[in-house]
């Protein structure tokens, strides 16, 4: 680092003491002479201010960007469009909040209200995909968060009643299998199992229907080999208690096999 010359000292140290005699001198002032510098930067922060707000984004790319209060209703159709065409759950319910806001007599309320009703539409069925999909919370969720505007409204409440019986009734019934299984009744388990088929929802038909084969089959190979140990013990003899301990080595610890 290059130090500096007594002559840039001195300079510089000049330019301080002149730089605090301003500030001195400033700060002054009588309150009288504080007045216009004050209105001058409240009016620059203010128009900066303003300009910021009620500046309206005409472009793509500028949607997560915007003071939506400001926001005309052309620009926020325009959003909500964008958001819809995500085709996501989220994204249709950001769409509906964009325009559900709008007054009815606004004179784009023909339009507005189309895109209500289609999306409104739309976010019921795929809140029942997620339903299917085994996402019941957040189904619920969603479907509940429908405008009372839109024309679908009445069958949500339909809708939450099947889907809270239906979850019920897959969990009863996934329940009472697994309570079958912990006892290591596997045959009882597989005809409770059985009952899943017929529940109203892919989730507990098709997925849970197949993780619980996939534990009755696997408690069923155990439970033949528990078999196995019990029959070599009773038996007797060395050899025997040696084989059943090596069979006993095979078992899987499983929570099915030995509960807590």
């Amino acid at each position: 680092m290059t130090l500096p010359t007594p002559l840039e000292a001195s300079h510089n140290r000049n330019i301080a003491h002149v730089g605090w005699f301003l500030w001195f001198k400033v700060w002054n002032w009588p309150w009288y002479r504080w007045g216009p510098w004050a209105v001058v930067l409240a009016v620059a922060i203010g128009s900066g201010a303003g300009a910021w707000l009620l500046r309206q984004p005409n472009s793509t790319g500028n949607c997560n960007y915007v003071f939506w209060p400001f926001a005309s209703a052309a620009f926020r159709l325009y959003c909500a469009q964008e958001a819809a065409d995500e085709k996501t759950l989220e994204g249709v319910m950001r769409a509906i909040q964009l325009i559900d806001v709008l007054p009815p007599d606004h004179p784009l309320a023909p339009e507005i209200n189309r895109r209500l009703q289609a999306w409104s539409a739309q976010a019921l069925d795929l809140a029942e995909a997620s339903f299917q999909a085994g996402e019941y919370e957040r189904a619920v969720q969603f479907a509940q968060s429908i405008s009372p505007h839109a024309a679908v409204y009445p069958q949500v409440q339909e809708r939450l009643e099947r889907w809270q019986r239906i979850w019920a009734e897959g969990e009863r019934i996934y329940n009472q299998a697994e309570t079958a299984l912990r006892d290591l009744e596997w045959r009882e388990a597989f005809h409770i199992s059985l009952k899943l088929l017929d529940v109203d929802c892919r989730y507990w038909s098709n997925v849970q229907a197949q993780v619980l084969s996939e534990r009755i089959i696997q408690v069923q190979r155990q439970d033949q080999k528990l078999g196995e140990v019990r029959r070599l013990i009773a038996q007797g003899g060395r050899e025997n208690l040696v084989a059943a301990l090596e069979i006993i080595q095979q078992i899987k610890v499983s929570q099915d096999i030995y509960p807590g």
